[in-house]
C-alpha cells in the first residue's frame, strides 16, 4: 500500500509538471516590443553603467531591434501554421538576414558606448549566446530520446 502511495504521488507530480500553461512554454512572456525595449535598456543600463544620453540611444536601438524582431517571428509564425515549411534555401536567407541585422546592431553599440562599456557589452553577449547554445542543445537531447 505504502508503495502504491508512493507510485501515485509521483505520477501526479509528473502529471501536473508536465501541464502547459496556456499553451505557453515556462519563460515566455507576451510582452510588446516597446515592454521588451524598455527591460533591456533598462538592464543594460544596470550592467554597464551607462549615461542618459547612452540610455536615449540604446533605447531606441532596442526598440527598433524588438519591433522588427517580433514582425520576423510573427511571419515564422503564420508561415508555420500555415503547415509551410522553409526550404534550405529559405533557412539560409533567415540566417543571412539575422546575421546581417546582428553586425549592423554591433556596429551602432560600438559607437554608442565607449570601450570598456563595449568590452562587458561583448561579453554580456556571447555569455547569453553560449546559455542559449546550451539550452537548444538540451532542448533538442530531449526530443530524441
Amino acid at each position: 500500500m505504502k508503495y502504491l502511495f508512493t507510485i501515485l504521488l509521483a505520477g501526479m507530480t509528473l502529471f501536473t509538471y508536465a501541464q502547459k500553461s496556456n499553451g505557453k512554454k515556462m519563460g515566455q512572456n507576451n510582452y510588446t516590443p516597446q515592454q521588451m525595449a524598455e527591460l533591456q535598456t533598462k538592464k543594460m543600463t544596470l550592467a554597464l553603467d551607462l549615461t542618459p544620453a547612452q540610455q536615449s540611444k540604446v533605447m531606441a536601438l532596442n526598440q527598433k531591434m524588438a519591433t522588427e524582431r517580433s514582425a520576423r517571428m510573427q511571419k515564422f509564425r503564420s508561415m508555420r501554421e500555415s503547415g509551410n515549411t522553409m526550404t534550405s534555401e529559405d533557412r539560409f536567407k533567415m540566417q543571412n538576414e539575422i546575421l546581417d541585422i546582428q553586425i549592423k546592431n554591433q556596429a551602432e553599440m560600438k559607437k554608442i558606448l565607449n570601450k570598456d562599456q563595449y568590452e562587458q557589452w561583448e561579453k554580456m553577449r556571447k555569455k547569453r549566446a553560449n546559455r542559449m547554445k546550451n539550452y537548444a542543445h538540451k532542448s533538442n537531447n530531449k526530443h530524441k530520446r
